[in-house]
């Protein structure tokens, strides 16, 4: 495997919320006084924190980091459950709780793809307040999220999502999922979503092959299923950005399946906190197709914060 997508040799914790367990790697900065930040990988068939690695080993020269693994993805446990959105925004708080207990000041949360969502719900829901938050390629902010104009869902409230339960009903647990994830996790159908990924025929040999991995992990199939099936959509995304009060930096591409970003821009004007957006020549991973780039837009967005980004060799 591709080194910068091999599992980090930084110590590993086990994390618990909602019954669920999730792995956190954690690389302490000794001696540094930047904000810690806490990376959370995307979802899908194949999702683990290796699509983060890099961008975790460029941050960790000068701040603190820790890099999660969701409950049922990656090196996390992979149980036969009903996974929901809850599941993941009570995994990101309490990783968040972790990681400011041990570096002493909340961590910038950093989250790629559908986790951006579950993260701006927890810092809706949560006491702990990050410094910034940096969206990469985030979901909910399409022309059609914004048209849908969904109300923001109350914290009480089971939240509202875009799958179908009877979807859900024949693929959970039961053999036609289980059929359907052995054709996901093909290594020519990972290139496939890869290639619409990048939104190119090239892709990232290492990020394929540590995806071909992760997928063949035991119990692999329980928690993309739940993804499959649209129940780790919500309703309400473009709203719950909109009440952040933090500071959001969102970088995008302009390639591949995730170029739809009308909604950015209404988030712009109408957002309680600041926002800024950067849109880069590139897929849905800018941070693994142009790092330099990504970190000169995290730079133009707030340097004091991410200064290590740009130092880092």
């Amino acid at each position: 495997m591709d080194d910068r997508f091999a599992p980090l040799a930084w110590p590993r914790v086990s994390l618990r919320a909602r019954g669920l367990e999730a792995a956190l790697r954690w690389r302490p900065a000794e001696g540094s006084t930047a904000p810690p930040w806490l990376l959370v990988h995307s979802i899908n068939a194949a999702a683990s924190s290796a699509e983060l690695a890099p961008l975790a080993q460029r941050l960790s020269a000068e701040a603190s980091v820790a890099l999660l693994d969701l409950p049922g993805f990656g090196d996390a446990p992979r149980p036969c459950h009903r996974y929901a959105i809850e599941d993941y925004v009570a995994a990101i708080t309490e990783a968040q709780r972790w990681v400011a207990d041990r570096a002493g000041q909340a961590p910038v949360l950093c989250a790629l793809s559908l986790s951006a969502e579950f993260a701006a719900r927890a810092v809706h829901w949560g006491a702990l307040k990050p410094p910034a938050v940096l969206w990469i390629s985030p979901t909910g902010l399409d022309g059609r999220a914004v048209q849908r104009g969904e109300a923001l869902a109350p914290p009480e409230q089971p939240v509202p999502h875009r799958g179908s339960e009877r979807v859900y009903g024949w693929l959970h647990g039961r053999a036609l999922g289980r059929w359907a994830f052995r054709l996901l996790r093909r290594p020519w159908v990972i290139r496939y979503f890869l290639r619409r990924t990048f939104g190119r025929r090239e892709i990232d040999e290492g990020l394929w092959r540590a995806a071909c991995e992760v997928a063949r992990a035991r119990g692999a199939e329980h928690a993309p299923l739940a993804f499959l099936s649209g129940r780790l959509f919500s309703r309400d995304a473009a709203a719950l950005y909109g009440t952040l009060t933090v500071p959001q930096t969102i970088i995008h591409g302009c390639r591949g399946d995730f170029q739809d970003y009308r909604g950015a821009s209404a988030l712009v004007a109408e957002s309680q906190g600041p926002v800024q957006v950067h849109a880069l020549d590139t897929g849905a991973l800018p941070h693994i197709e142009a790092p330099e780039a990504f970190a000169a837009a995290l730079l133009s967005s707030f340097e004091a914060i991410v200064a290590p980004v740009a130092r880092a060799s």
